[in-house]
């Protein structure tokens, strides 16, 4: 990530209350796991001490968490340019006290000051180098995706495709809309050699969504993809009640990482 704009920053009213300032645009989250923070402060009179933030949609964010992780880094008044020569694993070694990675993250700086209780202004700028990794991004629909009309069995509807050499863990988000009453569904996938022939349909995690609105992945799984040359994402259908025939219109979103 290139070096932040230098920008004013804001600490809390006191030397153990810290305000959290964002510096950096949301970023989506598959491709930064691990990072490292450099920080230029201009201000003598302020500590600061690089964070975190995650949010499901880029605009809505939930709370900030301090770094921390086997460094034990702490807040730093020295003026000029500090390295923390440090590789801290998002969200991990930062103080979550339940680490949930959604969708975008976005690092700042948590300012506080030296002494006083008097809210104080500064400037500063952050870097963060990003450690690279293989990852990526593919959506699919908007696409009406039927049941099989049984509460058992679920029907499985493709919606993207691609080489799996490098997929290992997914984090999959979808969209419900306009169901038509008993519809229920769950990311899925098929494997294939030759993009001909495909496994039988396997599901990814454990939840599903029977009412209309958006699920939000936040947990990379493992199922084993990449024993075969491709694969396909989709939604499986099936009902919640009765045996006729359920649908609705869904939208697919597929985080994927080496």
């Amino acid at each position: 990530m290139p070096t932040s704009k230098r920008r004013q920053i804001l600490s809390g009213k006191s030397d153990s209350t810290a305000l959290w300032n964002p510096m950096s645009p949301p970023m989506p989250s598959h491709g930064i796991e691990k990072v490292r923070f450099s920080v230029e402060n201009d201000s003598s009179g302020l500590l600061v001490l690089p964070g975190i933030q995650y949010s499901d949609d880029g605009i809505n964010w939930d709370t900030a968490e301090e770094a921390a992780g086997a460094g034990s880094p702490s807040y730093t008044s020295t003026t000029g340019l500090t390295h923390w020569n440090i590789v801290f694993t998002c969200p991990g070694d930062f103080t979550f006290t339940t680490p949930t990675e959604r969708l975008f993250v976005r690092f700042g700086l948590w300012v506080k000051n030296v002494t006083g209780t008097a809210p104080r202004a500064g400037s500063a700028r952050l870097t963060v180098d990003v450690l690279p990794i293989v990852s990526g991004t593919m959506t699919g629909g908007p696409e009406a995706t039927p049941s099989s009309g049984s509460t058992v069995t679920q029907l499985f509807t493709p919606m993207v495709e691609l080489e799996a050499v490098n997929v290992t863990h997914v984090r999959c988000s979808w969209e419900m809309e306009s169901n038509t009453g008993a519809a229920e569904t769950q990311p899925a996938y098929q494997t294939s050699d030759d993009e001909v022939t495909w496994s039988a349909t396997s599901l990814i995690g454990s939840a599903t969504r029977a009412t209309e609105g958006i699920t939000y992945g936040t947990v990379w799984e493992t199922p084993a993809i990449n024993t075969k040359r491709f694969v396909r994402f989709g939604i499986a259908t099936g009902n919640i009640s009765g045996a006729e025939v359920e649908g609705c219109i869904s939208r697919l979103r597929i985080d994927w990482r080496a």
